[in-house]
């Protein structure tokens, strides 16, 4: 548990950093002075936010889950989307996000969850949290794809849902490999337009 603030002045500015060092170095190649340097604070201040490196790790990934279910949500929630619509945005949108931002980075919870789940309770935690929101959208995803019979009625909507987030997770390893989203589309294309038709 963090230590009562006095104010989130430095907080928000610690967890960014974070997110792009993480997300660039990963979990044992980030030291703390590294995050310091980034946001010029003194190593008491980082104190007085977080207990350790491991409990900022996790805060980070909260914060990474929570930004981008809010940027989701503005593309996804417009209206007149079918699911399979909301699917595509989502993936245009987080490929666009990628090759903005560099390619190299890749998906900063698939990153993590390689690196230390199932080392750090808290992090594997967050991690959770990430995969269980996500897993519960794209379920919902499925079940309305179904009922509006755009998908295969053969396997549950949270089958379907597993094999996307598994291909998804696949493909953005491949992209930070590669550094190229062709194979990406062209699988979640596949994945979305025959597999799961």
């Amino acid at each position: 548990m963090a230590r009562p603030r006095r104010s989130d002045h430095n907080r928000q500015p610690l967890l960014e950093a974070g997110v792009t060092l993480l997300s660039e170095q990963g979990y044992h190649g980030t030291g703390l002075k590294q995050i310091l340097d980034r946001v010029k604070i003194p190593k008491g201040s980082f104190y007085h936010y977080f207990d350790s490196k491991e409990q900022f790790a996790a805060e980070v990934i909260h914060y990474y889950i929570d930004q981008y279910v809010s940027q989701l949500k503005q593309v996804t929630d417009q209206p007149g989307l079918a699911p399979m619509e909301r699917l595509l945005a989502v993936i245009e949108f987080t490929l666009d996000k990628l090759e903005q931002e560099g390619l190299e980075k890749g998906c900063m919870l698939g990153n993590l969850t390689a690196e230390v789940g199932g080392q750090s309770e808290l992090c594997t935690q967050a991690m959770l949290r990430g995969w269980t929101l996500w897993q519960s959208w794209l379920t919902s995803q499925f079940e309305e794809a179904q009922q509006r019979h755009e998908v295969r009625q053969d396997l549950t909507a949270e089958q379907m849902a597993r094999l996307f987030w598994d291909r998804w997770e696949g493909g953005l390893l491949r992209i930070k490999l590669q550094g190229s989203t062709q194979g990406f589309r062209q699988d979640m294309a596949l994945m979305l337009k025959v597999i799961l038709r």
